[in-house]
């Protein structure tokens, strides 16, 4: 949200380096609002570890998991030299398995199937507490800059820790973007195109040509695009449509009547990535997508078209984001 108090935030388990395994959280904050930053983020990590995650985070977490080794697992006859790399890297120096993507797939569905939302809280509940913690702050050097001391952000992790926090409620997540029986359709022609293709003319004048390939098993990649792009855009708007401002945006919002959060958990489980597009000469809206998610792809660009979305706040978060970065950046080696 626009008056979030920081830019960003994370958090998670794994390692800082060879010898040292660690629980970690970070948070970007604004400026002139960090120990808000840091509170929000110490007020989330007490969530979970007092909360824990509900059965269906879990399971939305499960499916997205064995979705992407599914994935692997049939693509696996046509993966590239550079996929081998890092696995074997892994093999050799840390001892790790190199097991093939039908094995690994089989070893993930087993495990998942262990693993239950009591006994991942459970796990987090341990791994989340004040033994050993250790908090780095760092901050550009700026005349005018207040920076918190040590006892502000002991006092903190004190607060959080003694505060009264409310359960989070629970969140009805739709499983599909619309009804597609719903949408009237009409009859295309089909012809032979080059190079083994087919194209189908749809009544409103759209050319579309299908192209079977193996050069990646289960994926498939289309792109619906139309001339003009940001040649069409008058002088005045071209500076909203900058490729920072543009690609914070599309980061930041969702599609319809669905926000970004929203998408991202309905999309859980699924393998695809479509996306709306402005270059200089054309626009549109690309994708790519399983074949069994390829209905969720089509629904999420039909939406694209039929019912783009904005939302002010979503707009103006990405805005923000990028006047919080703007001083820092003449201070940088390499601003010119």
């Amino acid at each position: 949200a626009p008056d979030a108090p920081f830019l960003a935030a994370g958090f998670g388990f794994g390692n800082l380096c060879e010898t040292c395994y660690a629980t970690f959280g970070q948070a970007v904050c604004k400026e002139d609002n960090t120990l808000a930053g840091f509170e929000r983020l110490m007020t989330e990590i007490e969530k979970m570890k007092r909360f824990g995650f509900t059965d269906n985070e879990v399971e939305r977490a499960k499916t997205e998991l064995l979705s992407q080794y599914e994935t692997a697992m049939k693509q696996a006859e046509t993966r590239k030299n550079a996929q081998f790399v890092n696995p074997l890297i892994y093999n050799f120096f840390d001892n790790e398995p190199f097991m093939d993507p039908t094995t690994e797939y089989e070893y993930a569905d087993a495990i998942l199937q262990q693993l239950s939302a009591p006994l991942i809280n459970q796990g987090v509940a341990e791994l989340i507490g004040p033994e050993n913690m250790v908090v780095l702050y760092t901050a550009p050097e700026r005349e005018g800059m207040v920076h918190p001391t040590a006892d502000e952000i002991k006092a903190v992790i004190t607060g959080v820790e003694n505060a009264e926090i409310e359960r989070p409620a629970g969140e009805d997540v739709p499983e599909a973007f619309l009804d597609a029986a719903s949408l009237a359709g009409s009859k295309a022609s089909r012809s032979e195109g080059l190079y083994g293709s087919t194209v189908a003319e749809l009544a409103n004048g759209v050319k579309v040509v299908m192209l079977p390939t193996d050069y990646e098993q289960d994926r498939i990649s289309f792109n619906i695009y139309k001339k003009g792009g940001q040649s069409l855009i008058s002088d005045e708007d071209m500076y909203s449509f900058e490729s920072n401002i543009w690609a914070l945006y599309q980061q930041n919002t969702g599609v319809s009547d669905f926000s970004s959060t929203t998408v991202m958990k309905m999309l859980s489980g699924k393998q695809l990535s479509v996306n709306p597009y402005i270059d200089s000469y054309r626009h549109g809206v690309s994708g790519v997508s399983t074949g069994k998610d390829l209905e969720t792809a089509l629904q999420l660009a039909y939406l694209y078209f039929a019912d783009p979305r904005f939302d002010q706040n979503e707009y103006d978060q990405g805005v923000n984001q990028i006047k919080a970065l703007l001083p820092n950046l003449e201070s940088t080696p390499d601003w010119q």
